[in-house]
């Protein structure tokens, strides 16, 4: 930021790039900025790009929501293995004479209660995106539509 002699004040952009040949110019932040406008004028995708892009994000976001689903039958096979081996250390409980046995039967069903309750939380957070496509991709598809839009809004 400079000031002028009627103390009115003027932005500007420094270059600090050593590889450049601007380095340790300043560029008044008004003309740098309406270059960049018109740059953003001339970049406005066609239609078919918008819809090529548009694919490949739908097709992005529906191979997460299948991984995510994957994923949670997986978890739900590791749980049922654990109630399984639970089942079966339950079972060599009745059968064990020793109090030391007995305890040791007990940490471990212990153990894997801990971790099936840690399944079970892993198995809340996933199954599903967390938003719908549409909410998910709305923005990043505005942007390819019209850079100069939301530049103008000021978001950046």
């Amino acid at each position: 930021m400079s000031k002028s002699n009627t103390g009115k004040r003027h932005p500007y952009y420094l270059c600090q790039n050593r590889s450049c040949e601007f380095k340790g110019k300043s560029i008044r932040r008004d003309v740098l900025e309406g270059e960049f406008e018109t740059l953003l004028k001339k970049l406005t995708p066609s239609k078919s790009l918008i819809v090529t892009a548009d694919k490949m994000f739908r097709l992005l976001w529906d191979h997460r929501r299948r991984s995510q689903q994957a994923r949670k039958v997986l978890l739900e096979k590791e749980g049922r293995k654990l109630d399984k081996n639970i089942e079966q250390l339950l079972d060599s409980i009745v059968e064990a004479q020793s109090p030391v046995v007995i305890k040791a039967f007990e940490n471990r069903i212990e153990a894997q209660q801990k971790d099936k309750i840690v399944i079970e939380e892993k198995m809340t957070s996933c199954g599903s995106p967390v938003k719908p496509y549409d909410r998910m991709y709305r923005t990043a598809l505005e942007y390819l539509e019209n850079p100069l839009k939301i530049w103008s809004l000021g978001e950046f």
